[in-house]
């Protein structure tokens, strides 16, 4: 009986010891791609977007940075055709619009022409992409 009860206990300890538990997190996801080489870039800050005029050829990318500690956004004044986006739900982005510092919002222009652009959370905030073929 000693030696059975003595043989259980030495497969328990076996199971046992073959199980392990880990406390490492999981690992973060990949940080986003770098701008095309080509990038032309505007920071937005407190009441502006530097530089407010932008000229480039189609297929060339414009990057808008938030450098700012206030929510904004880059929105067509042509309903529809682009915007940064909004956030109404808030989370980790500011409610109001883009996230404060350092966010970024990409677009190709493929198409030649005048796209101006303005915050829709600060009207006074003005831009425009100049694009040639």
């Amino acid at each position: 009986m000693r030696v059975c009860y003595g043989l259980l206990l030495a497969s328990i300890a076996a199971c046992g010891s073959s199980t392990s538990y880990s406390s490492n997190p999981p690992p973060a996801p990949p940080p986003a791609p770098p701008p095309a080489p080509s990038t032309v870039f505007v920071e937005v800050s407190e009441f502006k977007f530097a530089p407010d005029t932008v000229r480039i050829k189609t297929g060339i990318p414009v990057r808008w940075t938030n450098g700012g500690t206030l929510g904004h956004t880059v929105t067509s004044d042509s309903a529809g055709l682009f915007t940064s986006g909004l956030n109404p739900g808030g989370g980790s982005q500011d409610p109001y619009g883009m996230p404060a510092t350092g966010t970024t919002y990409d677009r190709t222009f493929s198409d030649p022409g005048t796209f101006s652009y303005h915050c829709s959370n600060h009207p006074q905030m003005k831009g425009v992409v100049i694009v040639s073929p």
